[in-house]
Order: structure tokens, then sequence, then C-alpha cells
């Protein structure tokens, strides 16, 4: 391929961002696109993207991994408990360790069993979603204190998603890790037998995974306020523009580092939904619009992969 062609594929995530732009801009001119708004935009994209840095490696193995909304709403329900009673030196830890815990049992889980990835995680969804109704004891959601609200506004809710941006783009491009990920994602056995320690690697993929839910968690419950539980299947809903953004970024990923293209993919999912929300549109026909954008953009970059739920 032709370096034109090269920079082209490279500038795609970028010019469909400024072109959805301009087109809800030329729509909407009054009720879409102030700086505020954007810059609002880019704070929940942020905070998607701690989700999807993480997503990525599960992702890139080949697997469909629902549990770890799960993850991050049981570790920010625990962490909100202890921060509450003793303030960040709590909530921090108790999130952390929480979350690579529980990623460890689904890790685990998903490795040995002799059942598909996708049926374990459901399965464990459920039991994890019940957990938080009685975490919560009967109450809708959990508050948290004053103090910790600092870190979901301007600027500080921006830093743990650049931090781990650029941790998780040093993973995947230029570290062993990375190039083993991609190489067990690519073929299992053909990676065990170059000598690989295919289940290690899966499995410091699923902590990673977990430690960004952690940090998601404790994002996303400062920038909201509180933490609620979960019932039939809801905590999975906070895993897919997350998803949706991998898939976007793995369309990309020859011509440009994944971490960006993650970023990118969730402001652009977040300002299609905004676009459509200016022009009246109902939230079922949003997501529509937003899944055949994704649809349409990832096909015409010739390079996506199909994700199965195994290899």
């Amino acid at each position: 391929m032709s370096k034109s062609k090269r920079v082209l594929h490279a500038l795609m995530p970028f010019l469909a961002l400024v072109l959805a732009y301009v087109i809800f801009k030329i729509i909407e001119p009054a009720r879409f696109g102030s700086p505020s708004g954007l810059f609002l935009l880019l704070q929940q994209a942020m905070i998607q993207s701690l989700l999807a840095c993480g997503l990525y490696f599960i992702l890139t193995m080949g697997v469909f991994d629902l549990t770890v909304g799960a993850v991050a709403m049981i570790s920010a329900i625990l962490g909100t408990m202890a921060g509450n009673a003793i303030g960040w030196a709590g909530m921090i830890p108790v999130s952390i360790v929480t979350a690579l815990a529980m990623s460890m049992i689904s890790s685990q889980l998903m490795i040995r069993l002799k059942a598909p990835p996708m049926i374990i995680s459901v399965g464990l969804v459920l039991i994890y979603e019940a957990l938080s109704t009685k975490l919560i004891q009967g109450k809708y959601s959990l508050p948290i204190d004053d103090e910790f609200r600092i870190l979901g506004q301007a600027p500080w809710v921006l830093i743990p998603g650049i931090v781990l941006i650029l941790v998780s783009m040093v993973l995947i491009s230029r570290s062993k890790f990375g190039l083993y990920i991609h190489a067990i994602g690519s073929n299992t056995e053909i990676a065990k037998n170059t000598g690989i320690n295919v289940t290690k690697y899966q499995t410091l993929a699923w902590l990673f995974c977990g430690l960004c839910a952690a940090i998601y968690g404790i994002v996303n419950t400062c920038y909201t306020s509180s933490v609620a539980y979960a019932q039939n299947m809801a905590s999975a809903t906070s895993v897919f523009k997350p998803m949706m953004a991998c898939m976007f970024a793995t369309a990309f990923r020859k011509y440009l580092n994944p971490m960006i293209s993650v970023l990118i993919g969730c402001f652009f999912l977040n300002l299609v939904s905004n676009g459509l929300l200016c022009m009246g549109l109902e939230s079922s026909l949003q997501n529509v619009v937003v899944g055949l954008a994704m649809i349409v953009i990832v096909r015409f970059s010739n390079k996506s992969r199909k994700y199965d739920v195994s290899k």
C-alpha cells in the first residue's frame, strides 16, 4: 500500500469525527456543537475509554466478556462503602482489589471450563448483579461523600483516562505483552506451539481489564455522584459503547495506535448520540443510527475482523 493511502486510512477516524460534527451542526446549528457541549462529550468519552482500554485486550484475544460492566459496578459499590467510611485510602484500594479478584475468577472460569466464554460470562453477570442488590440493601443507589466529587469534575476527570490510554498505547504496541495478546487472538494453537504461555497471558489480559474496570468504576461514580445496582443484565449495557469503540479501533489498528482510535470511537458515538438527541430522535432509534454508522465506517476501512466467542 502506498504511503498516501496509509495516511488516508490513518486519518479516517478523525475525518469521520469531523464529518459527523459538520452534518449535525448544519442540521441543528443552535442546539448542537457548542464548545461547552463538546467538552462535556469529551469527558464522557474519556470515562468510557477507561473501560475500553481493558476491553480491547480481551476482544483482541477473540473473547466477548460481558462481566466487565458488572465488575466495575461491584468494585465501585464496595469502594464507595469503604470510601465513605475512611476516605480515599479506602475507596481506591478496595475498588482495585475487588475488581482484580473478580477478574481472576472470570478469567479462570472462561479459560479452564470447557464451555463457551459467552455463556459463562452471562451466568457470572447474573450472579454479580444479584450480589449488587444485596450490597446496596434495598436502595436504588449508593451516594458518595462530597470529597470524592472532585475526581468527577474537569480537569481531574480527564487525567485517569489520559494516563491509562498512554499506558495502554505502550502495552499494545511496544511490549511483549501486547505482541503475545495479538498472537493468541490470531491463533491460539500456533501461539502455544511457538512457546507462548497462553494461560498466563490470557490471565494477565483479564487482570489488566479488571484494573481498567476498577478505575472506570471509581471515576464514573465520582462523575455521577453515586453508584446503582443492576438487574436483568443491565450492567452489560455499560460495555456496549466501549466495545463498539474497540471494534472501531481494530478496523484502523494497522494505521493508527488502537488506543487513540478507542478514544475517537467513544467520542464519535457520543457525538452522534448527542446530535440525534438534538434532532429529537427517541433513544431506541438513536441506537439504530449509531450502530449503522459504526458498521459503515468499519466496513469502509476494509480492515475489520470477525470476533469469535473463542479461538
